[in-house]
């Protein structure tokens, strides 16, 4: 199914979780992840299936100094 992740559209396996996502995507662990400008809690990420055109945007924060 097509998604877009970070504006970009991205096929991934139908029925799909915001987990299985971020293994895909090889995300690190200390993201932020905005569905269809929402927050979903880390917590959720397992049970949060994702649908055809779903809007993900992935956001990690990096320390600076």
């Amino acid at each position: 199914m097509l998604i877009e992740i970070s504006g970009k559209e991205t096929e991934i396996p139908d029925g799909s979780s915001i987990e299985q996502l971020i293994r895909i995507k090889d995300a690190a662990d200390n993201i932020v992840v905005v569905l269809n400008d929402v927050i979903i809690e880390q917590a959720q990420w397992e049970n949060t299936a994702l649908n055809a055109n779903d809007r993900v945007e992935l956001i990690q924060f990096v320390a600076g100094g």
